[in-house]
């Protein structure tokens, strides 16, 4: 017997399983995607930016210009 060609056995397949079957994986797929779509809620914004200046507008990123005044010498 070879391994490519090998003759098609005659299965009967019971009609009422596969339609119990298709029902089934609709179900589990709708089950599925009710669990999938209710963990994606989200808190709503509003979508209002504020931006306030503050009083002190030092930080060393902005005084690192002060370090950089004198060229390096290059030799």
């Amino acid at each position: 017997m070879s391994f490519w060609k090998r003759k098609k056995e005659n299965v009967e397949v019971d009609s009422s399983n596969q339609s119990q079957t298709k029902v089934s994986d609709e179900i589990y797929a709708a089950i599925a995607m009710a669990i999938f779509s209710s963990t994606e809620y989200h808190d709503e914004e509003s979508g209002i930016l504020t931006i306030q200046r503050t009083a002190n507008t030092y930080s060393p990123w902005n005084s690192k210009i002060y370090a950089l005044k004198e060229l390096p010498l290059r030799k």
